[in-house]
């Protein structure tokens, strides 16, 4: 089993069977599946995983413990894992002229399964399109997709070089640029009529040292702060912060009658 430190790594390994359901078909070309001794092949999901790769012509085979310990990160994944290629990704340009709804912009995330946890979350209260710096966490498949509950593999993925350039393309894609900052900002939960109103939306998150930058914040439709019941003089994580905006912006927007489904350009 891979130490805490080797688990950030890039690996080509997705494991556990929700994860490698969710690859198979989506956003990687998976290769090979392996399945470990103790893997129960008769069970609903590992059974549905060897359908589908049969289906698709990918190769399944039984593989040693040795192999699987060397190559898993978790010992409660189901004894299954799959090689895949690396994550497949279009430009910003690309993403917006889908017209996701809401896309989400990520920076300065620390942590891999904070990571996961927060595009688990954004995935959940609609997003569909992802926005990352060029060095992230996807690279790291086997915790990524795993902390996400394989939704990383379900969401149109662009990388920037600059946060700058990605933020001025989205608003020459007509996105309303929204972000969250605690300074200068306005209650999330009083700006309801210009969030629930807004069309598409880009919501920049960033990471809890470092943040979003100025020159991004200066260029802000809006920036919006999450209010806490206690003094508390922290920040919450980035997947907390995900999980209270992204369905905060659901609500508004389900309150304004507004179309969450993607009208992705033909």
């Amino acid at each position: 089993m891979k130490s805490e430190s080797e688990k950030a790594l890039p690996s080509s390994f997705v494991e556990g069977a929700l994860s490698v359901f969710a690859v198979l078909g989506g956003s990687r070309s998976v290769e090979k599946i392996f399945l470990s001794p103790g893997a129960d092949k008769k069970s609903g999901k590992i059974a549905g995983i060897i359908r589908r790769a049969n289906a698709a012509g990918i190769p399944v085979e039984d593989c040693s413990e040795e192999f699987y310990e060397e190559h898993s990160t978790s010992k409660t994944n189901g004894g299954v894992l799959a090689l895949c290629s690396e994550r497949k990704t279009v430009s910003c340009s690309e993403l917006f002229d889908k017209g996701h709804p809401l896309a989400v912009l990520l920076c300065g995330i620390e942590d891999p399964y904070n990571f996961g946890y927060a595009v688990r979350s954004l995935y959940a209260a609609g997003a569909g399109g992802l926005v990352l710096p060029r060095r992230n966490w996807l690279s790291a498949a086997g915790v990524c997709v795993r902390a996400s509950a394989g939704s990383s593999e379900m969401m149109d993925c662009a990388m920037y070089d600059s946060e700058a350039e990605a933020v001025a393309s989205a608003k020459e894609h007509g996105y309303f640029v929204l972000c969250a900052e605690e300074k200068d900002s306005v209650d999330l939960f009083e700006s309801g009529g210009i969030i629930g109103s807004a069309g598409k939306i880009l919501l920049v998150i960033g990471g809890e040292k470092r943040g979003i930058t100025s020159e991004i914040l200066k260029s802000a439709d809006l920036r919006v702060r999450i209010p806490y019941g206690n003094d508390f003089g922290c920040s919450l994580t980035a997947s907390s912060a995900a999980a209270v905006l992204g369905f905060e912006i659901l609500r508004m927007r389900k309150e304004a009658g507004k179309n969450l489904k993607t009208t992705e350009k033909k």
